[in-house]
């Protein structure tokens, strides 16, 4: 079975300091990683885990919220705990709060019991319209304060970045993230800041989507189809990307290095070319995971015991949300053992699911979907393996591989 990630970035480090940082990563858990010519890297289990065990849980690496999920639940921008208490999430969705102000109304509280999972934090919001759960958060956010538009007009490069991201592809803001946490190190002379990232495959942008458009034409092939005119033939794609990505990396080129120094911007220089910028953007392309972390909302409304507060929300839910629950969190993730190591089965071995930790912290949770043995490989899928036979492999095509796990080699 192939997988996404079996093209290494070896000139960053080479692959025995990439399965190094994996061991530091790994800690004490029952698993390591080791490499394997045909699929890359892989995650292997030391010992035996029996079915219902949690085999990993890990925190994201970087993610983003969605734009539409940001404006229906307040969350912290640098770990994604929601920050405020469920009351403030109540007057979010009933519109007697905006998302800019988030003021607490602390005139009415919801009768909960200490049993409803949600960890009530105070909100530290940015001038730039960015919150986060605590002053902690906050200073170890250093990407925000490169990023951040609160003192610059509106005319900044900065600012024509983000709208600009925002009417493409959020894609970009992310990147953008990401660029900016490596610049941040590389200013600070981390000997090594490429290290959070150089264990995954980062192929330009345009190559990924392009090659998974043509491996889907390919898959249409046997039906005939008319020659389109000149009139109907369109930009290629791989163009359309490339000039997309182009355009974006100018503003945000312009946004950075803007009034800084000589050495400064010799140093952010070689982290905004285009290459640097469209392997990035196609590195979340292969690696990503959405995030889907249902409202705090919706765990009140299913924990508690008091007919009053269920009365309260279910009122909400059929007057203020077009759908059957609250709007949860939303977006999109990278993590670095789940989406580094971590291959595709349609017959995975683990299932992956967004849990709360004690903390609030969203992370997700791998547990085991039958009894694991030891040396075996730990697998999920990255798509709905109950798809046919068929249908999987066209959808697999969009990771740029052929998958050979046992179910796939029966035709299943």
């Amino acid at each position: 079975m192939m997988n996404r990630r079996s093209e290494e970035n070896v000139e960053d480090g080479g692959m025995t300091g990439v399965l190094e940082d994996y061991e530091s990563m790994i800690g004490a858990r029952k698993l390591r990683v080791r490499r394997d010519e045909k699929k890359g890297k892989q995650l292997i289990a030391t010992e035996m885990y029996s079915e219902g065990d949690t085999v990993l849980r890990e925190r994201p690496l970087i993610g983003l919220q969605s734009i539409e999920s940001k404006m229906q639940v307040p969350v912290c921008a640098k770990c994604f705990r929601f920050i405020g208490n469920a009351e403030l999430h109540y007057d979010i969705v009933s519109g007697r709060c905006s998302r800019s102000t988030l003021r607490k109304d602390d005139t009415w509280r919801f009768r909960k019991e200490t049993t409803v999972s949600f960890r009530e934090t105070n909100i530290v919001q940015c001038a730039c319209g960015e919150c986060f759960c605590s002053e902690t958060c906050r200073k170890e956010s250093d990407t925000h304060a490169l990023l951040c538009t609160a003192s610059v007009p509106d005319d900044h490069p900065i600012v024509k970045f983000k709208i600009h991201a925002m009417q493409t592809n959020e894609i970009f803001l992310l990147a953008a993230k990401v660029v900016a946490s490596i610049i941040v190190r590389a200013l600070k002379n981390h000997k090594d800041p490429m290290k959070d990232y150089r264990g995954f495959v980062r192929r330009l942008w345009w190559d990924v989507v392009v090659e998974g458009e043509n491996s889907e034409e390919k898959e249409e092939s046997s039906e005939e189809k008319e020659e389109p005119s000149s009139e109907e033939k369109e930009i290629p794609l791989r163009d359309i990307l490339c000039d997309l990505t182009k355009e974006s990396l100018d503003l945000l080129r312009k946004g950075l290095l803007n009034e800084r120094s000589e050495s400064e911007s010799r140093v952010m220089a070689q982290y905004l070319t285009l290459d640097f910028y469209g392997r990035i953007i196609g590195m979340f392309e292969q690696n990503q995971i959405s995030i889907d972390v249902e409202s705090p909302l919706s765990v009140l409304l299913r924990e508690t015991r008091h007919d009053e507060t269920k009365h309260k929300l279910n009122e909400l839910l059929l007057r203020a949300v077009d759908d059957s629950e609250f709007p949860s969190l939303t977006g999109t993730a990278m993590f670095a053992l789940t989406c580094g190591t971590i291959n595709h089965s349609c017959d995975p071995n683990v299932s992956l699911t967004w849990d709360l930790e004690s903390s609030g912290v969203p992370c997700i949770e791998l547990k085991a979907l039958r009894d694991i043995q030891k040396d075996e490989e730990i697998c999920f899928s990255y798509i709905d393996e109950d798809m046919s036979f068929e249908d999987r492999r066209a959808v697999l095509m969009d990771y740029g591989f052929v998958c050979e796990c046992a179910k796939c080699l029966r035709g299943d």
